[in-house]
């Protein structure tokens, strides 16, 4: 009898264990951050990238360029949109990575303002660990994609695009028109 109950006990337990890790996985892949939001060129006005201070420069420049401004602004937020579009198609989420201690660098700000006025804010940390203005944290498991959006932000860092600087009591749950000072 005593067999049968330790059989018993170590089967419910493997199954338990296989269940619940099971269910943990699947619950962070299924996770998309970007289904809400309409990536269309004919909606985002504003598109804004930044760094935390020390990172590029002293200051944590805030680049960014509004729509209708210059023809190269419009370019770069044409740019960006299909970057935002291809990120969305093709991103599969995976969980978040934790700080190796070895690992050096910053943290990127991306953000896209949109017509309803609704924006996204994607924080990108050294480990490009993802965490979206709705809470989630994630890491995507293509990088190529990000470093896509990367490169299409990159396109509107020039000094004439520079909108404000990130002061050094930088909080990362404020919002990006409250810690901007002025150039």
């Amino acid at each position: 009898m005593k067999r049968k109950i330790l059989v018993f006990v170590t089967l419910l337990l493997t199954l338990l264990t296989v269940a619940l890790s099971t269910a943990c996985v699947g619950s962070w892949q299924k996770a998309d951050p970007l289904k809400d939001y309409d990536f269309s060129i004919d909606n985002i006005v504003e598109v804004r990238i930044s760094s935390s201070p020390m990172y590029i420069n002293l200051h944590g420049t805030v680049y960014g360029v509004k729509k209708g401004e210059s023809q190269e602004g419009d370019e770069a937020i044409n740019a960006i949109a299909e970057a935002w579009s291809a990120l969305r198609q093709d991103a599969v989420f995976k969980k978040a990575k934790k700080y190796d201690g070895i690992t050096t660098g910053g943290t990127y700000y991306y953000e896209c303002i949109f017509a309803d006025g609704s924006s996204l804010k994607l924080t990108r940390d050294r480990v490009d660990n993802l965490y979206f203005n709705n809470g989630s944290s994630l890491r995507i498991a293509s990088e190529c994609n990000l470093d896509f959006l990367h490169s299409q932000y990159k396109l509107i860092m020039q000094r004439e695009n520079v909108v404000g600087h990130i002061s050094q009591d930088h909080d990362d749950n404020c919002d990006c028109d409250q810690q901007l000072t002025p150039e």
